[in-house]
């Protein structure tokens, strides 16, 4: 794992050091400058550092208000749920088929939320499992931070030493092809996820913009899941859009409605 996540980060950092490496530090004499090792290493150096310092400025900008946003949704979230019930049993109150159903539906849920007790109790190993999980996936993400490193460090050496092994098994023909796919996919797929990426920032970043006009409440928690969710090709916006429309909708109505109207102009 953190082999496989050490060249994931090696190549999605690569256009940034080759930015460094090829427009920033570049000699303009071959007299002069820095050799093409000293170039590599702080050419890495400064892609790591400007990507922890975007990382941290955007946790320093976004984590307080969406902190503030969870928190009061969890204040809010009890009375809305009594909202709910309170439509529900009026509902109800009205007779028919439809209110049979939603009886049913509250008898199921206060059943479900009377014995919350007892099943916490018997899915905590299970909680405590993934717990330990994440925190070995954090250890390997960090160690894949290192490995990205020497990736990028020797990317022509094992980008060579993989063609030589890729050639001595395979005919030349099958060896081109193999290289030819390769290289188009890289291009496609480099491009591809470089324009998901500011695409995905830009709609997360004009959501909460257009949010913050029309004065919808958990702005920065929706705009972080419309840009997150935006990345995920063909379904993300609606992954994104319907959880938070219906949060929207708990709170108030008309919020949900303003809210699908903006999501359909901006995806637009």
């Amino acid at each position: 794992s953190p082999i496989m996540y050490g060249a994931l980060i090696a190549y999605i950092l690569n256009p940034l050091m080759k930015i460094f490496e090829e427009k920033v530090f570049k000699n303009r004499k071959a007299e002069e400058g820095l050799s093409r090792t000293a170039r590599r290493i702080v050419s890495v150096i400064m892609t790591f550092l400007s990507f922890f310092v975007l990382l941290a400025l955007f946790v320093w900008m976004i984590l307080p208000q969406l902190t503030n946003s969870i928190k009061d949704l969890g204040e809010k979230f009890p009375s809305y749920l009594q909202s709910v019930e309170d439509l529900a049993h009026s509902i109800a109150a009205s007779g028919g088929a439809l209110a049979t159903a939603i009886e049913s539906l509250l008898t199921t849920i206060n059943e479900f939320i009377d014995n919350s007790y007892d099943l916490l109790k018997q899915y905590l190993p299970v909680i405590t499992s993934m717990l330990q999980s994440v925190a070995l996936g954090a250890l390997d993400i960090v160690l894949g931070i290192v490995f990205s490193i020497y990736f990028l460090m020797a990317k022509e050496s094992i980008a060579a030493q993989t063609k030589k092994f890729i050639r001595a098994i395979f005919k030349e023909t099958t060896y081109e092809n193999i290289l030819r796919i390769v290289s188009l996919t890289d291009n496609t797929f480099g491009k591809y996820f470089t324009g998901a990426i500011i695409d995905s920032f830009l709609v997360g970043v004009v959501c909460f913009i257009l949010m913050t006009i029309l004065r919808l409440p958990y702005a920065p928690l929706i705009s972080v899941v419309i840009g997150v969710t935006n990345v995920i090709p063909y379904f993300g916006p609606f992954i994104g859009a319907i959880p938070s429309a219906i949060i929207l909708f708990v709170a108030n109505p008309i919020y949900a409605v303003y809210f699908v109207v903006m999501i359909l102009v901006l995806q637009q």
